[in-house]
């Protein structure tokens, strides 16, 4: 079936959502503003176990992502990304980086320093302190 054919079988409606749902998607008036105020205590006994294997990452409902490095050490940033345009924020292991979503090029420091490829905005990074199995990360 061509591109026209399945158009003409959706009709105009169906047309017009196709393209609205596209051009939504590609907003710039995604949220990248930092959430401030967290003072979160994770468990990594129970819900958060995956953050006690190095290279893992969560990314938390209250807009943040707690990465363990490769290096023994936590680290949490902001999960939206300055850039505007809807992209969130990762832990890539394989370069010990935190990396938009949206723009394999942008890469961020585990301090958060941008690399400036899309945005020359840094990220609100969080203090992580371990405390036996539970991990306190405050900002």
């Amino acid at each position: 079936m061509t591109r026209k054919e399945f158009l003409s079988l959706l009709g105009v409606g169906g047309a017009s959502l196709v393209v609205s749902a596209c051009i939504g998607g590609c907003s710039k008036a995604e949220n990248t503003t930092a959430p401030s105020g967290i003072d979160l205590n994770l468990d990594l006994n129970t819900t958060y176990s995956s953050l006690k294997t190095k290279g893992n990452f969560e990314t938390l409902k209250e807009g943040i992502v707690v990465a363990y490095g490769l290096d023994g050490k936590y680290y949490a940033v902001q999960v939206s990304c300055p850039h505007g345009e809807g992209g969130r924020i990762q832990y890539n292991q394989s370069l010990q980086k935190f990396r938009c979503d949206n723009h394999t090029e942008q890469n961020f420091t585990t301090e958060g320093v941008s690399n400036n490829a899309r945005t020359s905005s840094n990220l609100k990074t969080y203090t992580c302190t371990l405390n036996g199995s539970i991990l306190n990360v405050k900002g």
